[in-house]
């Protein structure tokens, strides 16, 4: 790393930390009065890829205010290049956080929302009825036993390899999105979809919907995104290296 990437790794790990204190806090205020301490830690991983997004956001426009990123693209440094440093801390900072579900110290099963639990009675025309066990209650107060049906699947209580399977690909792929330069409405709708698609996900996984080789595609709006940029700053780079005459640069894409 050059002095500026360092200057910049640490300055971005700085700033990690102290928008978690501030989630911690808010978090710790406003969850149930069942939730315990691993739970609190599981949904805090899950904010991992946000908080690390927020903080290499901070750190970038602290840089731009600067001139730092100025003078780097003026020198032909891509935007990732450029932020090198924070990059290398926001995905350090979320990927120890999407490890982390995989330990005790986290209790996933407060990521996956267990669906509510009934008695099984439903409301026939006749009266009530318990499909499981095929009993009746008649409107008279009468029983009948008819055939047993089919009841309703198990919670299935997802793990900590589904946790990390939805966390690490959007701890890995928010920073580099982030220092795309991308159009504020095509962000918008990236960051949209990719939270629909996990809160969706997450749903899917509790009920035993969604296999946990398709979890990893909750960051793929943005991922799409990302690639689109990758590619087009690829080819201004090119461009640029040909109007100058000089081979284009090893470090930045």
């Amino acid at each position: 790393m050059t002095p500026h990437d360092s200057q910049l790794f640490w300055r971005t790990l700085g700033a990690c930390f102290l928008v978690l204190g501030l989630v911690l806090g808010v978090v710790v205020a406003t969850d149930e009065a069942y939730s315990t301490a691993p739970m609190r830690v599981a949904r805090l991983c899950a904010f991992a890829p946000l908080i690390a997004g927020v903080a290499f956001v901070v750190t970038l426009q602290r840089a731009e205010r600067r001139g730092e990123l100025r003078a780097l693209a003026g020198l032909g440094a891509s935007p990732w290049g450029a932020a090198w440093g924070g990059l290398c801390a926001a995905w350090l900072f979320g990927g120890v956080a999407s490890l982390l579900v995989l330990t005790p110290l986290a209790d996933v099963t407060a990521l996956f929302p267990e669906p509510p639990l009934t008695s099984g009675w439903t409301v026939g025309n006749n009266g009530f009825f318990e499909p499981k066990r095929g009993i009746e209650v008649v409107a008279d107060g009468s029983l009948r036993f008819l055939e047993p049906g089919a009841g309703r699947a198990a919670f299935s209580k997802p793990g900590g390899w589904q946790a990390m399977s939805t966390v690490l690909p959007q701890a890995l792929v928010l920073p580099a999105w982030l220092a795309a330069p991308l159009r504020p409405r095509t962000r918008a709708w990236g960051f949209g979809l990719t939270l629909a698609f996990t809160l969706l996900a997450l749903h899917a996984a509790a009920l035993g919907r969604l296999s946990t080789i398709l979890l990893p595609l909750v960051a793929a709006p943005i991922g799409a995104q990302l690639a689109v940029a990758l590619e087009r700053s690829r080819n201004q780079v090119t461009v640029f290296a040909a109007m100058l005459g000089r081979p284009r640069s090893q470090r930045y894409p």
